[in-house]
């Protein structure tokens, strides 16, 4: 896996962890945040899909 494709892993991870903790909805959070709510949606449900072929990237809310 190259360099650039685990950053935007990472990037993405960080950003489904902090909407979870935020308790917003996802458009509301997007916004705020400026960031594409379908581009989000997208993103969240590849990580939701993969976690249990991932377990590596599986989504973890910060306590």
């Amino acid at each position: 896996m190259s360099v650039k494709l685990e950053d935007r892993r990472k990037f993405w991870l960080e950003k489904i962890n902090e909407w979870e903790a935020s308790k917003k909805t996802v458009l509301s959070w997007c916004k705020e945040k400026n960031i594409n709510a379908k581009t989000f949606y997208n993103r969240r449900s590849f990580f939701y899909k993969n976690q249990k072929k991932h377990p590596k990237i599986a989504i973890r809310v910060p306590v």
